[in-house]
């Protein structure tokens, strides 16, 4: 059966997205550059959700570009459940 293919947001949608999320995504990317700073070099990724499941944003590591990449994890992108560590 394979992985589930999340839904991607782009374009007006994905626009959409982050205007209505402003406020979270600016209050977070400051602790979120802190936090990636003091972790990285140790394999470390943060991402930002909204309450569905959304992808906002994204901070990983060298190393992970082509997994992030090969699985669409890139903003816009929801992740089912389990996949985002939440119950």
């Amino acid at each position: 059966l394979g992985k589930p293919v999340p839904k991607i947001l782009s374009g007006n949608d994905l626009k959409d997205l982050q205007k209505a999320n402003k406020t979270l995504i600016a209050t977070s990317i400051p602790f979120m550059r802190h936090l990636y700073r003091f972790m990285e070099g140790s394999h470390f990724m943060v991402s930002l959700f909204d309450r569905r499941g959304f992808l906002l944003e994204v901070m990983f590591c060298d190393e992970f570009i082509k997994e992030m990449n090969d699985e669409n994890w890139v903003p816009g992108a929801n992740a089912p459940s389990p996949e985002r560590g939440s119950p």
